[in-house]
């Protein structure tokens, strides 16, 4: 399947880990897949499923069925709801990287952990070298504190096999035992800890092991994320951030600007109302390596948001490295972006 590019807009971090309630120990044939060091949840599955190495996310999945379950989170504003995010920030997201998006059945109503949820189902196509495979996805969307938390049920469908059915009834145990929970400290041996590149007065923010690049902040910067996206942000006072995303291009968007005109332009432009590009284009170097900047502004809820978005092809993926700050805070913290977090940025 596809691997899915969520295209994530990160306005606001107000990332607090809130403790709602914790199980302890796994609910009788379940086990628990989420690591409690680097997420603010317990997700049980299936004693016989897999889990796939995890960081600031969650993947599971049945070895005997096509069927996987994942959790992702994403920081969102206080004031946002689930309905709107859906359909501003994370559909247009998935409709890239889903073929053959279809929308089935939205905003089903349910709780999980007891604080409300929607449920989306969809179905998408995945061509390999074994044929067309048919996919049903049932995304169930749950906001808690200021992160909106996506459980993602997928399971392949066809005319002989239907395994979307066969789990459903897994899933809902799944769902049932899910709880909300507080970060517990990493162990010495799983921390990021600093490598010889690293400048003075600053930090490694990403995780090597997950991501081909190396992205260094400042010493007092907060890291909230780093796992296939990196994120992290100046202070509790000033949520201005950084943040890193990579997309594996097509030959319709091989270049830059045509990533740019052809895709990720569109998809700011269909998901907000408000998008206005003030530069775009702006041609320099990261490591070495030809990159360009964009420059634009997005208003949710009255507040305009500024972003300096700079795009960088490198191993045959684009790397988008986006600094976002409300326009009162922007010009503060744009210095540090531009002349210490993107001029020692390094590619592995």
């Amino acid at each position: 399947m596809k691997k899915l590019l969520l295209i994530i807009l990160s306005v606001l971090l107000l990332l607090t880990f809130v403790s709602c309630k914790d199980r302890q120990g796994a609910p009788v044939g379940m086990k628990l897949a989420s690591d409690r060091s680097k997420v603010d949840y317990s997700l049980y599955v299936p004693e016989e499923w897999l889990v796939d190495e995890a960081s600031d996310f969650t993947r599971t999945h049945s070895v005997a069925d096509v069927t996987s379950v994942s959790v992702y989170t994403f920081p969102v504003t206080e004031d946002a709801d689930i309905a709107s995010w859906w359909t501003s920030t994370y559909e247009p997201s998935i409709k890239g990287s889903l073929d053959k998006y279809a929308l089935i059945e939205g905003e089903v109503k349910g709780a999980v952990d007891g604080v409300a949820s929607l449920s989306y189902i969809i179905t998408s196509l995945t061509t390999d070298s074994a044929g067309e495979i048919a996919y049903k996805h049932k995304l169930t969307v749950v906001k808690n504190n200021s992160k909106m938390y996506v459980i993602w049920y997928c399971s392949a469908i066809g005319e002989n096999t239907n395994y979307y059915d066969a789990n459903i009834e897994t899933l809902d145990e799944i769902l049932d035992a899910f709880a909300f929970s507080v970060l517990e400290a990493p162990a010495e041996s799983e921390q990021i800890k600093n490598d010889k590149n690293t400048p003075e007065g600053m930090k490694l923010a990403s995780n090597k092991k997950i991501v081909l690049y190396s992205l260094y902040v400042p010493n007092e910067w907060i890291i909230a994320q780093s796992d296939a996206m990196t994120l992290a942000y100046v202070s509790e006072q000033n949520k201005s951030s950084v943040s890193v995303m990579q997309w594996n291009l097509t030959e319709q968007t091989k270049t830059i600007d045509l990533w740019w005109q052809d895709y990720h332009k569109k998809e700011l432009q269909n998901s907000f109302d408000t998008f206005t590009v003030l530069e775009e284009g702006i041609e320099g170097r990261v490591d070495g390596i030809d990159s360009k900047s964009y420059t634009y502004t997005v208003t949710i809820s009255g507040t305009t948001y500024k972003y300096y978005a700079t795009a960088v092809i490198d191993k045959g993926s684009l790397h988008l490295i986006t600094y976002t700050s409300t326009e009162a805070l922007y010009d503060e913290t744009l210095p540090i972006v531009k002349d210490q977090i993107l001029a020692n940025m390094k590619f592995n």
